[in-house]
């Protein structure tokens, strides 16, 4: 099985990552990769969590009546906060 790096920039910080750890260019690449799929399924998953909290909380919400005013349970009858 074969990698062809052909962006030149990518392959001299290969080069330069092995000499200073002294792994080889495969195993370099190797843990980059790997670096980046963890980080990528964190991410996804973090999207799906907050779906799911988003589908969670908008089950609990009570729809408004038409011309209803959305903020007047945070007032009494003077106008003043609840």
């Amino acid at each position: 099985m074969a990698l062809n790096i052909k962006d030149e920039k990518v392959h001299a910080l290969v080069k330069e990552i092995s000499a200073l750890t002294g792994d080889s260019q495969t195993a370099v690449v190797r843990r980059a990769v790997e670096q980046l799929h963890l980080r990528v399924q964190a991410q996804s998953g973090r999207g799906e969590e907050i779906r799911r909290s988003g589908a969670r909380i908008g089950a609990q919400l009570v729809p408004l009546e038409p011309g209803e005013d959305p903020t007047a349970f945070l007032y009494d009858d003077r106008g003043l906060p609840a």
